[in-house]
């Protein structure tokens, strides 16, 4: 049954023994290495992969198995027909039923798509805060829950707080508000929750 779920699951599933030999793998690990599982059971990682890499891999392998701890790392890879994946990957002490370190276990997990998400939401910032600066305009957050504003360094250069230690207290910020602006600017995200869209005002 264990078998037949390493089979079926997406990641990628090694195991090898003491020694640094594969002892099983599943279908998806066949497929990065463009070998069959025949072609990978008693090699080791310098039969399957060039010198450099196999070495980083028996490192990671014998702090697994020295230390006794799992092992986590991201790492590309490249495919067969030349094409490119970043997984994250975790390897942790395989053990005997008697608690004995008998090899090592590996899981990847592709995470290309998020790592690609993950950069356009970094440059899109990026962009976001480019336009603001030139703009002089700020953004800011409200956390309901938790009664607390996170303003970006925009917002802070514009109310002159650049040197200001900001705990994200709703009150520190009203401090700095003018008195005239403070209930009208209360007003506004009142409103803003209420209505649960945006509300533009000057």
């Amino acid at each position: 049954m264990m078998l037949g779920l390493i089979q079926s699951i997406p990641d990628l599933v090694f195991y090898k023994n003491i020694d640094g030999m594969y002892m099983g793998c599943n279908s998806a690990y066949t497929q990065l290495l463009g070998k069959t599982k025949e072609d990978i059971v008693y090699a080791t990682d310098f039969d399957l992969y060039p010198p450099e890499i196999a070495k980083a891999h028996l490192a990671s392998d014998r702090e697994v198995i020295d230390l006794d701890k799992p092992f986590s790392m991201e790492n590309w890879e490249t495919y067969p027909d030349g094409h490119r994946a970043l997984f994250q990957t975790l390897k942790t002490a395989l053990r005997s039923e008697d608690g004995e370190i008998i090899g090592v276990l590996g899981v990847s997990r592709d995470i290309t798509e998020a790592h690609r998400l993950q950069q356009e939401i970094q440059e899109a910032k990026e962009n976001l805060d480019i336009a603001l600066t030139s703009a002089r305009m700020g953004a800011w957050k409200y956390f309901v829950a938790e009664n607390r504003i996170e303003g970006d360094a925009n917002t802070l250069r514009l109310y002159g707080l650049d040197d200001v230690e900001m705990t994200g207290d709703i009150g520190q910020w009203f401090t700095y508000v003018h008195p005239e602006d403070a209930a009208a600017l209360g007003q506004v995200m009142a409103d803003t929750m209420a209505k649960q869209r945006p509300d533009y005002r000057a």
